[in-house]
C-alpha cells in the first residue's frame, strides 16, 4: 500500500524547503515515527520517484512549522540504509533506527512510536 506525504511532512518542506528535493520527489512513505510540536522530532523514511530514499528528519514549536520549524534530509541508496542515518533521542525510547527498519521489514505498524 503507498502511502502519501502527510500534513506534518508537507509543512516542514513548506517551511524548510530542501535544496534539490520537494514533496512531488516522493513517491512513499516506508516509515514514520511521529513527533510532536515542542517535543520529539518526527521522522521518516520515503521512497523517492528516481528510486533511491530518503531519511527526513523534522521538528517544530508549538505553533507549527512556520515560525520556529526545521527540516532535515539525507539521501541513501536503499531504505534501510536510510533508516541506518537516523540518531537516536533521548528518553529511553526504543532506537529510532530500529523502529525505522521494524516498519520497513513489516516487524513493527506503520507509524507507530514505541516507548
Amino acid at each position: 500500500m503507498r502511502r502519501k506525504v502527510d500534513y506534518d511532512l508537507k509543512s516542514a518542506f513548506e517551511y524548510n524547503p530542501q535544496e534539490g528535493l520537494t514533496v512531488e520527489d516522493i513517491y512513499d512513505i516506508r516509515a514514520e515515527v511521529p513527533g510532536e510540536a515542542d517535543g520529539a522530532n518526527w521522522h521518516w523514511v520515503a521512497e523517492l520517484c528516481d528510486g533511491k530514499f530518503a531519511y527526513l528528519v523534522a521538528g517544530c514549536a508549538y505553533t507549527g512549522c512556520d515560525c520556529a520549524g526545521n527540516l532535515y534530509c539525507e539521501i541513501a541508496e536503499t531504505a534501510i540504509e536510510a533508516a541506518m542515518l537516523a540518531q537516536n533521542e533521548s528518553g529511553g525510547i526504543k532506537s529510532i533506527q530500529r523502529q525505522l527498519i521494524d516498519q520497513i521489514i513489516s516487524q513493527q505498524p506503520f507509524g507507530l512510536r514505541l516507548e
